[in-house]
């Protein structure tokens, strides 16, 4: 649980964040890609099932990313940081607007 809520603030604090997955060029502080996938990785789709992450996948403000066992994600955030979600991890990306 601690680890969901320091990823809630961290991520709070970042710009917004897009998975629509429109190029970003209107807006080049809104996007976070997926640059390393390893294991079981999942988002929450439209339809409320979970869906494997895709290499390169964007992610926006209300997406929900899981990890399962001895897996993880690595996001690239528009400012040129990364966040790295390691095993068993749940978050929702949040933005500041």
């Amino acid at each position: 649980m601690q680890k969901f809520l320091t990823l809630l603030l961290f991520l709070a604090l970042t710009p917004c964040l897009r998975a629509d997955g429109a190029a970003a060029a209107d807006d080049a502080a809104t996007a976070a890609t997926a640059i390393h996938v390893e294991g079981t990785v999942f988002f929450e789709a439209q339809d409320g099932g979970l869906q494997p992450v895709q290499l390169g996948q964007l992610f926006e403000a209300g997406d929900h990313l899981v990890t399962r066992e001895n897996s993880s994600l690595e996001l690239a955030l528009a400012d040129g940081s990364t966040l790295a979600l390691g095993a068993n991890t749940e978050m929702v990306v949040h933005s500041v607007g």
